[in-house]
């Protein structure tokens, strides 16, 4: 198994669905900016992404992957280190809810690779290969 595939072995997803109160999702993307600045730090955070919601103008999402668990750890000590009485109260006012947070072990992902001819290259083996 090459580096790439091997690094995916025990990664870790991280999907956070927060909802803006109608018509603040773009304050609420400004409030969240510094978690990413905090977030951009950490080893073992292989991305860490913030997405709208097509069906849902007031819908954002986070998208993260970690090494592993312990990289999920400290991504949620830092994220509590961040969350100060200012940076809450900030955020708070913003948001129509709870944050709705799911974790995933990572089965399979695909590094892809192209070329300029737009052939695509590599991939990691599926979970049953990796079993054999």
């Amino acid at each position: 198994m090459d580096a790439e595939c091997e690094t995916m072995v025990n990664a870790v997803s991280s999907f956070t669905k927060l909802r803006a109160n109608p018509g603040k999702r773009e304050l609420l993307v400004r409030a969240l900016w510094p978690l990413l600045l905090e977030a951009s730090t950490e080893i073992g955070l292989h991305e860490y992404s913030l997405h709208a919601c097509d069906e849902d103008p007031d819908e954002v999402w986070f998208f993260a992957r970690f090494a592993d668990e312990t990289a999920v750890t400290v991504h949620e000590l830092r994220e509590t280190a961040v969350s100060t009485p200012e940076f809450l109260s900030a955020l708070l006012p913003l948001l129509a809810g709870p944050a709705n947070t799911s974790t995933a072990q990572v089965l399979w992902a695909l590094p892809l690779h192209s070329d300029m001819n737009g052939t695509v290259s590599g991939g990691c083996p599926t979970l049953a290969e990796r079993k054999e």
